[in-house]
């Protein structure tokens, strides 16, 4: 079963204005829809798809989401403020540019780890979607997470910045390293994936899962952090 507990809380803590949390029975269909979007991807998912999964009826689907995009839009939209919370404290810590960008690029590595189907999904691409007719309410959700996922990727840029600023780093095009980074980062839900039984790291017992999905994160972190940091002698440019 997918990882329930980040998009529920997630979604609590990062948007304060939503506290009603949607019941388990919502929050299930958001799990088969992620499951069933990663594994078909968005064109080939249909609702039945996601009714069988689910061991239910359209009209339990249908009786929150009026079509296959919002229930899509909703799961893109989980799955990028699951990422949130840990990136912003980050940001908000003290440190040098190069330190608190190390400490975000864990923060989201650790979320790629993580409820993997949302992540999948997320990293499917608001493309996918933008492919099919969209009514304007639809086309309306999507320019607003479009522009939270940009938002989102200010927040690098601007430690990037600020790293550049503070000599800590050194970085000749924020833009193209943001970009580049954010492609190595988000592969990583891609390829990881949990072991059986495992897919919810606060699980009891599994520790080991934890562990190694920190390791993970700081190894791919630490390896673009050393093509980033600034070295004695040199400057960005």
């Amino acid at each position: 079963m997918p990882n329930r507990k980040n998009p529920r809380h997630a979604r609590k803590s990062a948007d304060p204005s939503r506290a009603d949390l949607p019941d388990e029975g919502f929050v299930e269909i958001l799990d088969m829809a992620a499951e069933s979007f990663m594994r078909r991807g968005f064109d080939a998912t249909s609702i039945d798809d996601i009714a069988a999964r689910l061991g239910a009826t359209k009209g339990r689907i249908y009786h929150h989401f009026r079509s296959k995009a919002d229930l899509f839009f909703e799961v893109f939209s989980l799955a990028m403020v699951s990422r949130l919370a840990g990136v912003v404290a980050a940001h908000r810590s003290s440190g040098t540019g190069a330190e608190r960008l190390s400490r975000m690029a864990r923060a989201h590595l650790m979320s790629m780890t993580e409820n993997v189907p949302y992540q999948r999904v997320a990293n499917q691409g608001i493309e996918l979607v933008a492919q099919g007719a969209l009514t304007p309410a639809q086309r309306e959700r999507l320019e607003e997470i479009a522009a939270r996922q940009e938002s989102y990727e200010n927040l690098f840029r601007q430690v990037m910045r600020e790293g550049v600023a503070d000599a800590s780093l050194a970085i000749c095009d924020v833009d193209l390293a943001a970009r580049t980074i954010f492609g190595a980062m988000n592969w990583v839900s891609r390829w990881y994936s949990p072991p059986a039984g495992e897919a919810d790291a606060t699980d009891a017992g599994s520790a080991e899962v934890t562990a190694e999905r920190t390791r993970i994160a700081e190894t791919v972190a630490a390896t673009f952090m050393q093509g980033l940091r600034a070295r004695p002698g040199t400057t960005a440019g």
